[in-house]
């Protein structure tokens, strides 16, 4: 359970309180968890002991060409590259920021974005 106590940087009518989460858990209502987890954190990374402050979101490339209907994430060793379909075509970005066209010949659109999904299967998206 976090421990309040009189740390010597506190100052008079002031207790700065020390907090030991063990973890986060998210899916259970807060009521409901013990004292020792939080329940929300935002930009923050769990390491044992404390939480450690993360920079926050950043876009990962800026021009799409088209608004993307599906977005899948694929690493091949070293290398990082996002897929996504637009109602036009199928690209894919590395991770310079090199976008390319990687629609198959017998693609079909408009694309109803309730009908789309991905998946990778053994390193393929």
């Amino acid at each position: 359970m976090p421990q309040v106590q009189n740390l010597p940087t506190s100052k008079p009518n002031r207790i700065l309180a020390e907090f030991r989460p063990t973890s986060v858990i998210v899916d259970t209502p807060a009521p409901e968890v013990p004292p020792e987890f939080w329940t929300d954190l935002i930009n923050f990374n769990m390491r044992p002991g404390y939480a450690s402050r993360v920079k926050g979101l950043s876009p990962f490339f800026l021009d799409t060409l088209t608004e993307p209907i599906n977005l899948i994430n694929v690493k091949q060793g070293t290398s990082n590259f996002w897929v996504y379909m637009g109602n036009d075509a199928i690209r894919v970005v590395d991770q310079t920021g090199v976008v390319s066209v990687i629609t198959p010949a017998i693609y079909a659109g408009p694309v109803l974005s309730s009908r789309v999904n991905s998946t990778i299967i053994n390193g393929f998206p």
